[in-house]
């Protein structure tokens, strides 16, 4: 059958993949089937075949990996199977443009095979230096996933390997693999990504630059030598100022890195920026629920904000959740978001009630007690769920 047409009916050839996939066939028969398919029908029924491969038992045979990295190859005409350099689609949907095609698929699942077992890079070793080459930007992207993959079992190969790249296209450096790859081995030495940091801090691309100076403040917690990058960031424009917004917030919570991360969030309170504000507010949902009350100088400066106004859920959602001792300051917090024309009223009442249990007898008693007055009085606030939870 499959020798007899290289017409229309390539529908047929996609069938019989899908239903191989879920009958009970001997691997080695699939592989033949799939060779066979491949040498007819190789751009209409590419994605199957990849999808088939992807799902056989492990260790992948040769034949079934040859066969994959075939896919993951460029075909006869060159076709790349994306727009290379100079290809004008956004930032964000490089990749995805990628992994739609069989190439990019292909290649991520060559990946996935070398997130499982790294045995699979020596076997590998060609195609991924052939790989590391390629000009498409799309590909590249998903190229960048199989390289993030070898470096998680060989770090000296994968660095090598990312080095080899064609970065010509400066937003492919925005895409995710280039991100996490260059994040996950920032340890082994930030000399090794320096140029590329550089590169991406001030790159005219947003989404680059916005990236780049999270990678540079990353490298700066890790390394002094790298602070002028976290300086560049954190005092640059608005997307680089969203970046080190943005590493500030995520790594609040660590002990090692909050000196830096406070002293960058209170500058970012005070931002001229809606977004910048917004970024750094969201800093709360990263702090321990049981080190809140550690934070008070945080969370005043916070308070005394322009990014207070706008910018409280994450705060009262921590203090809300949160089951250990709360920041006296707590009852500050409920007493201004009460004054708010946008006033949570629903998540004010808890923390409200829990900080008056904690403090039935010293200086912050009656503010907590006038406070839920003011809450009793409000029509969303539970006071009697409320009540009942606090005499528990």
């Amino acid at each position: 059958m499959l020798g007899a047409t290289k017409g229309n009916e390539f529908c047929i050839f996609s069938e019989l993949l899908r239903g191989l996939a879920k009958a009970n066939v001997d691997e080695s028969r699939r592989v033949v089937v799939c060779r066979r398919v491949f040498e007819y029908a190789r751009d209409e029924c590419g994605d199957e075949i990849v999808d088939l491969l992807a799902r056989a038992n492990r260790p992948l045979s040769a034949d079934a990996l040859d066969l994959l990295a075939s896919l993951a190859a460029a075909n006869e005409e060159g076709d790349e199977d994306g727009p290379g350099v100079g290809g004008s689609y956004p930032e964000s949907n490089i990749f995805a443009e990628g992994s739609r095609t069989t190439r990019g698929r292909a290649i991520l699942a060559i990946g996935e095979l070398i997130v499982e077992d790294g045995g699979y890079v020596p076997r590998l070793r060609s195609t991924l230096g052939d790989l590391v080459r390629v000009r498409s930007v799309g590909i590249a992207a998903c190229v960048a996933y199989a390289v993030r993959a070898v470096a998680y079992h060989n770090a000296t190969f994968g660095i090598r390997l990312f080095r080899s790249m064609d970065f010509s296209e400066e937003r492919l450096l925005a895409t995710p693999h280039i991100r996490e790859f260059i994040r996950e081995n920032l340890r082994s030495g930030v000399a090794q990504f320096r140029i590329f940091i550089e590169r991406m801090l001030r790159s005219k691309f947003p989404d680059v630059s916005r990236v780049g100076a999270q990678l540079g403040c990353m490298a700066a917690l890790l390394e002094d030598d790298a602070r002028n990058f976290a300086e560049e960031g954190r005092r640059g424009h608005r997307h680089q100022r969203l970046g080190s917004a943005d590493v500030a917030a995520a790594n609040v919570g660590d002990r090692t890195y909050r000196g830096w991360c406070e002293d960058t969030l209170k500058t970012y309170f005070v931002d001229d920026e809606d977004e910048v504000r917004d970024v750094a507010a969201s800093c709360f949902r990263h702090i321990p629920e049981d080190s809140l009350a550690a934070y008070d100088d945080l969370i005043e400066a916070f308070c005394n904000s322009p990014a207070f106004k706008h910018n409280t859920f994450f705060l009262l959602n921590a203090l809300e959740d949160a089951r250990a001792l709360l920041p006296e300051l707590t009852c500050l917090v409920c007493e201004m978001e009460l004054t708010s024309a946008e006033a949570n009223t629903m998540i004010v009442g808890r923390p409200a009630f829990r900080l008056y249990q904690q403090h039935p007898n010293d200086r912050w008693t009656k503010r907590c007690l006038d406070l839920i007055d003011r809450l009793c009085l409000e029509p969303s606030v539970d006071a009697s769920g409320a009540f009942e939870e606090f005499e528990r």
